[in-house]
């Protein structure tokens, strides 16, 4: 498996551990490029795979897990989220730079359509861009773009612009996250924690009428956490298993030898997954992120949760773009919290919302934020119309 290759070729190699000129000069000759899927865990919205998803990331929304509910509602079947998509493609791909660790950094996603059961899925992507940065990270940095459009059949059910910072090894006189002790909770921080969490508000089968809806309404927030290596299980299980770091076992040597994607352990000299710092809190103190940290798309997601269980069956998440602005720590807890800041009339069919979507954790920190736009139901110009015109909402 070349991760990010392009079609048909296998990505030349540059110095390994290096960013310089020549590096990201060959990553920029491949912009444009169609490349080869890296990360496909999911081809069928089987029960199954949308079943796993959903528990993998803690969506408990009946219309995603429960066959005889979704059947009664007006799509007549079981759906899956709209994130499941990550399942099928990871937007955001590693092109080149061998050694140099990749973080993810966000994601753009607009969907025209639910995916339902039984839909067969593959996704095309292409690298857009590949930017040097420079600044506290690192003298010198990269953030990579791709974009991936999802496919049912012949039709797209939805794209995303995926973001991915290429960081180098932490150098003398920069900072990325500086390591911190996992958070010592009180009995009644847990207790806050455990009845937000079992007290999660699923709006379901009741309409939440764009009519009724009115800006500065705030969303039902969602709780994840504290953080444990069993969440972040789950979360691989669901959405990508091994995949991005090349498989376990014997594939994951042949994709390290392919593309040069790996670290060096500063304890033993092994030369491990570049994933290894989501369940080793050495590994990712090593790359500077400060410990043992999430997977980002996972958090993503946790945000599109929010909005699924606020807009009602009868709405469509349109639109959920995020930005991951630092780890979220095993240990740690996320508040997802929502506020609508615009509601717009697109024409006689559409009525839609636009949420302001944040996430803090237990120390009050953003860790992640955006924007969602989710269109309801109207009295006036009834359901909801699917598929989504694609020039609906300017992005």
């Amino acid at each position: 498996m070349n991760c990010g290759a392009p079609r048909g070729k296998r990505a030349a190699l540059a110095a390994w551990g290096v960013i310089d000129d020549e590096s990201i000069s060959e990553g920029q000759n491949l912009i444009g490029t169609e490349l080869e899927p890296w990360n496909t865990w999911i081809t069928e919205a089987s029960f199954d795979n949308i079943s796993h998803f959903s528990e993998g990331i803690g969506d408990d929304n009946p219309l995603f897990n429960d066959r005889e509910y979704a059947r009664k509602s007006r799509w007549g079947t079981l759906l899956a989220p709209p994130t499941i998509l990550y399942a099928v493609e990871l937007p955001g791909t590693s092109v080149g730079l061998p050694g140099v660790q990749p973080l993810y950094a966000g994601s753009d996603w607009t969907w025209y359509d639910y995916v339902r059961e039984r839909d067969p899925l593959h996704a095309r992507t292409t690298l857009t861009g590949l930017d040097p940065k420079s600044g506290r990270f690192a003298k010198l940095w990269v953030l990579e773009k791709s974009l991936t459009k999802y496919f049912v059949g012949r039709n797209v059910v939805g794209e995303a612009q995926g973001y991915m910072a290429r960081l180098p090894g932490p150098e003398p006189d920069a900072k990325k996250y500086e390591k911190r002790e996992q958070y010592t909770y009180t009995r009644q921080e847990i207790a806050d924690v455990e009845t937000a969490a079992l007290g999660e508000v699923i709006r379901g089968a009741e309409p939440r009428y764009w009519e009724d809806v009115a800006v500065g309404d705030e969303l039902p927030v969602i709780v994840r956490g504290p953080l444990t290596p069993t969440d972040i299980m789950a979360g691989y299980a669901g959405m990508m298993g091994a995949r991005p770091t090349g498989g376990p076992h014997a594939r994951g040597i042949r994709w390290k030898r392919a593309t040069g994607n790996y670290q060096i352990s500063k304890t033993t000299g092994q030369e491990e997954s570049v994933g290894s710092g989501h369940m080793d809190a050495d590994a990712g103190d090593d790359i500077g992120v400060g410990g043992a940290f999430d997977i980002a798309p996972a958090r993503i997601c946790w945000g599109a949760s929010m909005v699924t269980n606020w807009m009602s069956d009868e709405g469509f998440l349109h639109q959920h773009n995020v930005k991951v602005i630092m780890p979220n720590l095993v240990g740690d807890t996320t508040w997802w919290q929502g506020t609508v800041v615009d509601k717009r009339r697109a024409s006689s069919d559409h009525t839609y919302v636009t949420v302001k979507v944040e996430a803090k954790n237990q120390i009050g920190q953003v860790t992640a934020a955006g924007q969602s736009v989710a269109l309801l139901p109207s009295r006036e110009s009834g359901p909801v119309k699917l598929p989504v015109p694609a020039t609906l909402v300017a992005p």
